[in-house]
């Protein structure tokens, strides 16, 4: 099945917005309604649906691009419950960071994670993603970053 990247916008909000992770997870990132409203009113963030096929099943956000670090945010990542467990969020991790590369000049991406979310900073790590020391609370959830360094 063919995996797609495209822009939530006024036709797929609602449905990003009634994706869900599981419950034991819901203290692990902001709501996709949350995120939407954020890049909507925080236009230096970029809202993207994730879908197999035609089928809706996950949601990211980056941006908040500094010209001067040459950093980028992936600040959100999620694949709805019902489809976790897929192998779909190793898949479209890769293809949002040559997304990033590919709009942006940057060194870095950075994302913060909780520490209790074992499964995801596993991934993360295979994928490059170190801790880099830093704490980011300037969102609902507060996390640890990590950073991958771009070559």
């Amino acid at each position: 099945m063919k995996l797609v990247i495209k822009d939530v916008n006024k036709d797929n909000w609602r449905q990003v917005a009634a994706l869900k992770v599981a419950h034991e997870q819901s203290d692990y990132i902001e709501s996709n309604l949350y995120s939407i409203a954020q890049s909507a009113f925080e236009t230096y963030w970029k809202s993207r649906a994730l879908y197999a096929g035609d089928t809706l099943i996950g949601y990211a956000m980056y941006g908040a691009f500094s010209d001067k670090e040459k950093t980028v945010w992936l600040d959100r990542f999620m694949i709805d419950i019902t489809y976790q467990g897929k192998g779909y969020a190793k898949q479209f991790l890769p293809m949002l960071i040559r997304e990033i590369k590919e709009l942006y000049p940057c060194n870095r991406i950075y994302l913060s994670v909780v520490l209790e979310n074992k499964v995801a900073i596993r991934m993360y790590e295979k994928l490059g993603f170190r801790f880099n020391g830093d704490i980011d609370d300037t969102e609902v959830i507060a996390g640890h970053v990590m950073e991958l360094t771009l070559t």
